[in-house]
């Protein structure tokens, strides 16, 4: 087991989709979306303003949700970033 060290503040969120994915979020603003089997970045998603509150993916995998500090809730295309 490894660290996954991309973002510059505490985590604060950490959802599996499956076991092919892992979304990160914390208080940097950013959501990290990681291959399992490598533990490769994926994308970074930028969009909100404050830290990461929350996130969940839908089980089909498409979509997810984020919440933030900055009040604001994003829907997110997870197959086009």
């Amino acid at each position: 087991i490894g660290s996954l060290m991309r973002h510059n503040g505490p985590v604060t969120c950490l959802r599996f989709h499956q076991t092919s994915h892992l979304v990160s979020g914390s208080d940097d603003s950013k959501l990290l979306v990681w291959r399992t089997r490598d533990w490769e970045c994926l994308a970074q998603l930028e969009g909100h303003k404050k830290g990461i509150v929350d996130c969940d993916i839908h089980p089909t995998g498409r979509i997810m949700i984020s919440t933030a500090k900055d009040a604001m809730v994003k829907v997110w295309d997870m197959v086009k970033g």
